[in-house]
């Protein structure tokens, strides 16, 4: 399932990056139609119905959460349950850029293939189309092209969000407007 983030900016100026609120509600609204469904019919439920209630409710307390306050100089992770996540922390100072990254699935890693496919999802995500250059559209059913947010400090790089290359030009708006409030570059490859 594609779940898109959303980039909320605060009243304080902190951009939050999360699971939008509907999630929550529509995985609610789910919960209680299934649980109440469950009991209504007089029986006890089946081994099915328990397993199901209880995706549902863990898909309710998810959260996935990226706080980014560049005045208080960090960006803070938090994902995992409501009741139990878990937390990181990366120090702006650390940060050395934010990367568009593309990567196609199902293709050879350093093939021409690749190559194209993610000049191709580069330039789709800046919305612009490849002309003349039908190889690179002309994909096997099983290549699937995304788009990664990395935040790349010095020793590491940590991914904010991977989407399907359709979603690439979302991404890099919110990718631009991260950078920009954390006065780092937004680079690309």
């Amino acid at each position: 399932m594609d779940l898109p983030l959303v980039l909320v900016r605060r009243a304080d100026g902190v951009l939050v990056y999360r699971i939008p609120l509907w999630f929550r509600a529509v995985m609610g609204l789910i919960l209680a139609a299934v649980t109440g469904g469950m009991f209504v019919g007089g029986g006890a439920p089946g081994p099915v119905g328990w397993v199901v209630t209880l995706l549902l409710l863990l898909a309710l307390l998810y959260r996935e959460t990226w706080i980014i306050d560049a005045k208080g100089g960090e960006i803070r992770h938090r994902f995992g349950l409501l009741v139990a996540s878990k937390k990181i922390a990366i120090a702006l100072s650390d940060v050395n850029c934010f990367r568009l990254v593309p990567w196609v699935r199902g293709s050879l890693p350093g093939s021409e293939a690749e190559r194209l496919e993610n000049r191709y999802t580069l330039e789709a995500s800046r919305g612009k189309q490849i002309g003349g250059d039908d190889s690179a559209k002309r994909k096997a059913p099983f290549r699937r092209a995304y788009l990664t947010l990395a935040c790349e400090t010095g020793e590491k790089s940590v991914t904010l969000n991977m989407v399907p290359a359709r979603n690439g030009v979302a991404l890099r708006v919110i990718a631009d407007k991260i950078a920009t409030a954390c006065g780092k570059p937004l680079e690309e490859g």
